[in-house]
C-alpha cells in the first residue's frame, strides 16, 4: 500500500478499506485449487499474506500511536481502555499470524513438502480474529464518537 504523496500516514478510513482488499486478496488466494501446481499457489498465498502484514502494520501504527484512533478515543471516554488494550493485543496478535504464515510457506519450500490445508487452517484462523476484530474496533469508534451517554433520550 502506497502512502500519501506527502509522506503522512494514511487516514484510517483508508487503511480500513485496505484492510478489506487485503483480506478479499487473501481469502482469494486461499480458495483457489493449487490444481498440481502447489510452488504457484504458495507464492500467491505469500504475496497475499505479506500484502496484509504490510497493511496491519499501517493500521497497527494509525490506531496505537499518539494521536492515533484508540488514545483518542480512550481520552473520550476512559471506560474504553480495557478494549482498546484488547484490540492492541490483537494487532500483535495478527502481524505474529501473518508472519507465521509467510515462514510456514518458506518451510514447505525449503523442504519440498507442501501442506496446502495447515496454510488454509491458518488463513481460516487469522481472518477470523481480522473479522472480529473489526467489529470491536467499529463498537469501540461508536461508542467512543457516537454514543450519547446519560440516560433517557440522551
Amino acid at each position: 500500500m502506497s502512502t500519501p504523496a506527502s509522506g503522512a500516514e494514511p487516514a484510517p478510513g483508508q487503511i480500513y478499506v485496505e484492510l478489506k482488499r487485503a483480506r478479499k486478496q487473501l481469502d482469494e488466494a486461499v480458495a483457489q485449487e493449487p490444481g498440481g501446481s502447489e510452488p504457484e499457489w504458495l507464492r500467491r498465498l505469500q504475496a497475499a499474506s505479506r500484502s496484509l502484514f504490510e497493511v496491519l502494520e499501517q493500521h497497527q501504527s494509525v490506531t496505537e500511536e499518539e494521536g492515533g484512533t484508540l488514545p483518542e478515543a480512550t481520552s473520550r471516554k476512559p471506560g474504553l481502555m480495557a478494549v482498546s488494550k484488547r484490540l492492541q493485543r490483537e494487532h500483535t496478535d495478527m502481524l505474529h499470524r501473518a508472519n507465521e504464515i509467510d515462514q510456514e510457506v518458506e518451510r514447505q519450500f525449503a523442504f519440498q513438502e507442501f501442506r496446502v490445508e495447515l496454510l488454509r487452517r491458518e488463513v481460516a484462523v487469522l481472518r477470523d480474529i481480522l473479522e472480529l476484530h473489526l467489529q470491536r474496533a467499529g463498537s469501540v469508534m461508536y461508542e467512543a464518537y457516537f454514543r450519547v451517554e446519560g440516560g433517557e433520550g440522551g
